[in-house]
């Protein structure tokens, strides 16, 4: 059976996630594994195409595809996120049709299942046969309970696909609309008073149902607020596990690139956040992702702690509530449900 690893870890061969399908690979020697490295390598997959269609030569003969990835904050890492946006744009997508599919997830089994609803929605989207999903603790496979559980998972899923077992869709597809959104009348402006207030972006959406969306909403604040462009930083590269900042709270792009000072200086003094962006193939944008991953150079601190956060999202609905619901989960906001206007 000829299996294709998608590996979403920018750590390559050293992914811990990875070592899970290398023990299924010598548990069962029998089966072909080919092994790419997404998150690693991502930076050459969306700038030369030569990378990426060999990635897609070997989903066209792939039994099996094995998504095989960490759980950065509450999701998939940001370079993963990017790889979904090129497949989806890129037109490769009707590749996958028919192709039987399974994720191996690692975390501390903290929002792990986020991770694997994502991609099970994304599989569905890509009309896979998806057979299962495995999550493991980062240390699993050193005790014998994780060895034998992995073990039996690979085991029922190789037998379901070389048995033509029949998987349903469990997600929703997702609905677009055309409907330009257009501002009611205008409410009297909020007086924030001596709150600072920050809305944030991934990029400019002028002319857009979310541009819209934006400058009513700063409009709706009596003083000028401070938009901020993600798009607009010079940010050199995505988190890469690397888990420096769990030292001293640095991360290794001290310095770098403008991101460490874009977060002490504008959203630490924050009272009040607002984040806006369009749905892109059920989630926020890989910008929007980096922006989640890069903010845990602060480890687990509360960095987020007693703001008030609303969501401009602009996209198609998630039935599970999507993005909006915990985007950060490593960081603490204030009590209550959260404001977001949302258009489709």
């Amino acid at each position: 059976m000829n299996i294709t690893v998608l590996s979403g870890s920018p750590k390559g061969k050293d992914s811990v996630t990875l070592q899970s399908v290398n023990y299924i690979s010598k548990l069962f020697p029998e089966h072909s594994y080919d092994v790419f490295h997404i998150g690693q390598t991502i930076k050459a997959l969306m700038e030369e195409e030569d990378a990426f269609d060999a990635v897609m030569a070997s989903v066209k003969t792939a039994d099996l595809i094995i998504w095989a990835t960490p759980v950065y904050t509450c999701l998939v890492p940001a370079q993963y996120k990017r790889f979904m946006e090129k497949l989806f744009a890129s037109g490769k997508a009707p590749l996958f049709k028919g192709k039987y599919s399974a994720v191996i997830s690692t975390s501390i089994n903290f929002f792990d299942n986020y991770a694997v609803d994502y991609l099970r929605a994304i599989n569905d989207d890509l009309d896979t046969l998806f057979a299962g999903s495995y999550s493991a603790d980062s240390y699993d496979l050193l005790k014998e309970e994780g060895q034998m559980r992995l073990a039996h998972f690979a085991a029922q899923l190789f037998d379901d696909v070389q048995s033509g077992a029949m998987f349903g869709k469990r997600t929703y597809p997702l609905s677009y609309s055309w409907h330009v959104y257009e501002s009611g009348p205008a409410p009297k402006p909020v007086d924030a008073g001596t709150k600072k207030v920050l809305l944030i972006q991934d990029e400019n959406y002028e002319g857009t149902n979310l541009g819209r969306m934006v400058e009513r909403c700063v409009a709706g604040f009596k003083a000028d607020i401070e938009v901020v462009t993600l798009s607009d930083l010079a940010v050199k590269g995505d988190c890469l596990g690397c888990i420096q900042c769990g030292f001293d709270h640095e991360c290794i792009y001290e310095g770098k690139d403008d991101f460490i000072e874009f977060a002490r200086e504008k959203v630490a003094p924050a009272d009040i956040l607002i984040l806006a962006g369009e749905i892109k193939d059920r989630w926020l944008s890989s910008t929007w992702k980096q922006f989640f991953d890069r903010s845990f150079f602060q480890n687990h601190v509360p960095a987020l702690k007693d703001k008030q956060v609303g969501f401009l999202l602009s996209g198609p609905p998630h039935p599970d509530g999507g993005p909006q619901r915990d985007p950060g989960c490593h960081h603490r906001m204030a009590g209550g449900t959260p404001c977001r206007h949302r258009h489709r």
